[in-house]
């Protein structure tokens, strides 16, 4: 159970805080310190009922899923204490880091999700339309024929009036 809430880090940070100093953390030091509340916020008794313990073992569950304190259950109840990687857990930003890079990583998730959305679509439409660029290089290419043709023809009939006027010329010439 490793999900947590973003309100909930300073609780647990309390709880690895508190091991550091090496307490034995137990849901009566979190309702003293006002982590966990005792009774329901609109103080009426209704069917879904707070219940400080299960909060308490909500919060056990998820430092024992990150493996950095020793969580210890006795017929007396349940207990949070430290181990070997409590320091090393603390020390490099505890939960308010492990919170952040799960951020980055959901970010980073959701912009590769829009990038391959986009990606679908660009696929998609070149799927579609793939017969559209050779198209255009068929009319391209009669066209550039044509105006090849078109050219040697006007060269043709500028050569014959080059011609005639050469003729004409030398007409004159020999009047």
């Amino acid at each position: 159970m490793k999900d947590f809430k973003k309100n909930d880090i300073k609780t647990l940070d309390f709880i690895i805080d508190e091991a550091l100093k090496g307490n034995y953390v137990t849901a009566d030091i979190l309702i003293q310190h006002g982590y966990i509340k005792k009774e329901n916020d609109n103080n009426v008794d209704d069917f879904f009922e707070h219940d400080a313990q299960a909060e308490f073992l909500r919060y056990l569950h998820i430092v024992d899923s990150y493996n950095i304190c020793k969580c210890i259950k006795t017929a007396d109840g349940e207990f949070i204490t430290k181990n070997e990687s409590t320091f090393h857990f603390k020390k490099n930003g505890g939960f308010q880091k492990v919170f952040d890079d799960k951020s980055k990583i959901s970010k980073k998730d959701e912009l590769e999700y829009e990038k391959a959305k986009i990606d679908l679509r660009l696929n998609k439409w070149f799927l579609k339309y793939k017969w559209l660029p050779h198209i255009i290089t068929v009319i391209t290419f009669l066209f550039t024929v044509y105006i090849y043709l078109d050219s040697k023809n006007e060269n043709k009939e500028l050569e014959k009036k080059v011609n005639k006027l050469e003729m004409e010329i030398n007409k004159l010439r020999h009047k």
